[in-house]
């Protein structure tokens, strides 16, 4: 298990992870979260995209949020973190459904991964991660 010596982590009760296909800072969530004994909660954000008069574009069937959710909780599981939670999101805007999940879980840390935008791609775009932490009522830790 990992030691988190930072004051920061002592306070924290509840863990926000956010599901990607690919889970490079996946282990930083579980640690954190076994390691302290804390709650986690995944959360699996399906983006939805205008179709032009067609129903909307998803990221992901729902067979695959399924998956990403169950394969994340049977990992922490296997971890030592204790039930974690699985929230299924289909919103349009990513970074505002992350942080409305934290707040109605009762999240007070949130993980997100930084994404591989290039910087003319966050100036023009914005980011999910930069928008999370901006906004979220709690503590942000971007992974890379």
């Amino acid at each position: 298990r990992a030691a988190f010596p930072d004051k920061e982590f002592e306070t924290v009760e509840r863990l926000l992870y956010t599901v990607k296909l690919k889970l490079p800072w996946r282990r930083f969530a579980l640690e954190l979260a076994s390691g302290l004994g804390r709650d986690l909660v995944f959360v699996a954000v399906n983006k939805r995209s205008s179709a032009s008069g067609f129903p909307p574009i998803r990221t992901w069937s729902d067979a695959e949020v399924e998956k990403l959710l169950s394969d994340a909780s049977h990992k922490a599981r296997e971890r030592g973190v204790r039930n974690p939670l699985r929230v299924a999101a289909d919103a349009r805007d990513v970074a505002g459904a992350i942080i409305d999940c934290a707040a109605g879980q009762g999240a007070d840390h949130i993980v997100v991964g930084s994404g591989k935008a290039s910087l003319a791609g966050r100036l023009l775009l914005g980011s999910v991660s930069e928008a999370v932490v901006r906004l979220a009522p709690c503590t942000v830790t971007v992974a890379r």
